[in-house]
């Protein structure tokens, strides 16, 4: 039972550490961009 409730915090704190992470690339993605604008 304590098995089956810390996979699912597991995963649960894994599927918010990969939403922070699209965030930050989506926030490098988007500066990426924006500096190569700048440059043009």
């Amino acid at each position: 039972m304590e098995l089956t409730l810390f996979c699912r915090n597991t995963l649960e704190v894994a599927e918010k550490e990969v939403m922070e992470l699209k965030k930050t690339f989506d926030g490098k993605y988007a500066l990426t961009a924006f500096d190569q604008n700048e440059e043009e």
